[in-house]
């Protein structure tokens, strides 16, 4: 057992070197309080957003497209700002592997640093480079350790 121990320690090293700030989009996108239900459901759909924070909130309220397309009577976006899940929430310095998990379990993730808003995590960002060389890693971690336990039973 001790000997597939070493070998997870390339998977370690990923988990501590790469980090939520490493895959998140910065600067996101965000609405103006003031702006058209209309026109911020408009902007949404361009952009492919299911969620939105609110400008001026730091993070801490979002606007839902969903909500938006049920009622487009001229009502102003900050009628429909609600807070912002705490389980939506992750820090900046979080291994990728707890990030991952999180994204998994709720879809979109709002990037916190010095309780700020850094940026945004959605599915989308799965097929940066970081994921990349993180998964490779963790393959090689994997290959590493089955070729020493093949290793060992052979003669």
């Amino acid at each position: 057992m001790a000997m597939l121990d070493r070998d997870l320690s390339i998977e370690e090293l990923a988990t501590t070197v790469f980090l939520a700030e490493h895959i998140c989009s910065h600067n996101p996108f965000e609405l103006d309080p003031d702006v058209s239900t209309e026109q911020a459901s408009l902007l949404m759909q361009l952009y492919e957003l299911d969620q939105a924070p609110v400008a001026g909130s730091g993070g801490s309220q979002i606007v839902l497209r969903m909500n938006l397309d049920i009622d487009r009577s001229g009502k102003k976006v900050s009628q429909f700002a609600v807070d912002t899940p705490a389980e939506h929430w992750v820090d900046h310095r979080s291994s990728l592997h707890h990030t991952l998990e999180q994204l998994a379990e709720h879809g979109w993730l709002f990037v916190r640093a010095n309780r700020s808003l850094l940026g945004t995590i959605d599915r989308q960002d799965l097929g940066r480079p970081t994921i990349s060389a993180y998964l490779f890693a963790v393959i090689l971690g994997l290959e590493r350790g089955l070729r020493r336990l093949y290793g060992s039973y052979q003669g």
